[in-house]
């Protein structure tokens, strides 16, 4: 919306809008927000770095075979193939929660699907329908689809239509290679057929994909990401209410929209909106306009607590709101596996990436938090030279375990709770590397698991 002298008034032009997921109601039902605004003491990094699994395939020794008691945590490829997440979680002692919707309970635990960053191969039907499908089965509560080397937003009509309780969202699509009223109507459309399950995630990408990619023009991308957020949410309103379109920004205008080409407003309005970020501008954006943050896989626990959560709760202080109003969701990259072999291909595959994502100049933040700027500059030139594999090697494994979670099926979903829990809402397990099934169902359950007894203890 935008006042009588034509400036864009933040905030306003908002649709109410029901809680996440296949529990979700029409704009008619009330609004409840069901995130839990959960804080815990920071941790001493030393102390964190002495309870770091060893990385190294000792931990692979081999283990009696799994009984049928309740106690053992594996599991069988058949039950997760025949049974689905049900019995996964039964063979923990919880109930399993409604999928796709916020709760106060434990953590989410979503997945990514039709990309290959992630090691979820190449996007064609079939291997679409078998990773939803897939996703279902070992428990995840929702899943997101990537803009890499494909459209985000085409693999979500098969999530929309295969499942019925996935949460289904773009991590992310990039924004400045559109315009407003071109995302706001697939999004809508993604909303309306999902029945409410549509999450809107939204990146900026760095100004040389933008503009020599893209062919599109950049220019001070949190303010523009700002506004961007703003047209969306003041076409939704026109859409829903009938008022006239009337936005005027400094980077988009939206002032034309004609019964012709206004869609039929839906009972589920329109989807949450999250964009992601790094640094502290783009973060408080997200704080202050949209209902979500997505946070980048190169992060540690010490700059979300630091850095990252402050931005946000004085973000969400100026716009009026509280973290129960906010989510937070993190893709973290995880290096596990269910043999030695798998282990430890995995170890260099996330150790690869991590050296990529750290000569990045917009992450360095996250490394100087640590004392570690001296391995960004070092990283950073050693990209430039196309020396991938000397890059790798710098990352050692100190670096590593801060920046992943390293270890074994059975570990690592403690670990992900241990760091993570109150700081974040739903959790991505980024696997950049062929995981099986069972290794995936084990880890979802873990989380859960231990997200679960993280609850109880605090009641």
């Amino acid at each position: 919306m935008v006042t009588s002298d034509g400036r864009v008034q933040a905030g306003q032009g908002r649709i109410q809008r029901g809680s996440w997921g296949c529990s979700r109601k029409p704009l008619a039902a009330p609004v409840e927000s069901l995130v839990e605004d959960r804080r815990q003491p920071a941790n001493d990094d030393v102390a964190r770095a002495a309870d770091m699994p060893p990385l190294r395939s000792a931990m692979y020794a081999p283990r009696p075979k799994a009984s049928s008691s309740t106690a053992q945590m594996g599991v069988s490829r058949n039950m997760v193939s025949a049974t689905g997440f049900a019995s996964v979680v039964a063979a923990h002692g919880f109930d399993a929660p409604p999928i796709g919707r916020g709760t106060l309970a434990r953590m989410h635990v979503d997945a990514n699907i039709g990309g290959a960053s992630d090691g979820t191969g190449v996007a064609d039907l079939g291997t679409l329908t078998q990773q939803i499908t897939t996703a279902e089965c070992c428990g995840f509560d929702g899943v997101w689809s990537t803009e890499v080397s494909r459209d985000p937003f085409l693999p979500l009509m098969l999530v929309a239509a295969q499942s019925a309780e996935l949460t289904l969202g773009t991590a992310i699509a990039v924004a400045f290679a559109r315009n407003p009223m071109t995302v706001a109507s697939v999004a809508n459309d993604l909303n309306t057929f999902s029945k409410g399950r549509f999450v809107l995630g939204l990146g900026s990408q760095v100004e040389a994909h933008i503009t020599r990619r893209f062919g599109m023009p950049w220019s001070a991308p949190a303010e523009r990401m700002r506004e961007f957020v703003q047209a969306l949410q003041a076409i939704w309103h026109s859409w829903h209410t009938g008022e006239k379109l009337d936005f005027r920004g400094s980077y988009y205008r939206h002032t034309l929209m004609t019964p012709m080409f206004a869609p039929t407003p839906s009972s589920w309005g329109p989807p949450p909106v999250m964009i992601a970020a790094v640094g502290p501008k783009m973060t408080a954006v997200a704080a202050e306009e949209c209902d979500g943050l997505q946070i980048h896989s190169f992060t540690t626990e010490r700059y979300l607590r630091e850095v990252t959560t402050p931005t946000i709760n004085a973000g969400l202080a100026r716009a009026g709101r509280s973290r129960h109003d906010f989510t937070v969701s993190l893709p973290g990259l995880v290096a596990t596996g269910r043999d030695e072999s798998s282990y430890e291909a995995a170890l260099a595959r996330v150790r690869k990436q991590v050296a990529f994502y750290g000569s990045t100049p917009s992450y360095r933040g996250v490394l100087d938090v640590h004392g570690w700027g001296d391995l960004h500059t070092e990283l950073h030139r050693l990209s430039k030279a196309g020396d991938w594999d000397t890059m790798t090697r710098l990352v050692d494994d100190k670096v590593l375990a801060t920046i992943a979670i390293v270890g074994d099926p059975k570990t690592v979903g403690a670990q992900i709770v241990q760091r993570f829990g109150g700081l974040v809402d739903r959790f991505t397990l980024s696997t950049p590397y062929p995981i099986d099934d069972d290794t995936r169902a084990t880890v979802v359950a873990e989380i859960k698991a231990a997200s679960q007894r993280r609850l109880s203890s605090a009641q």
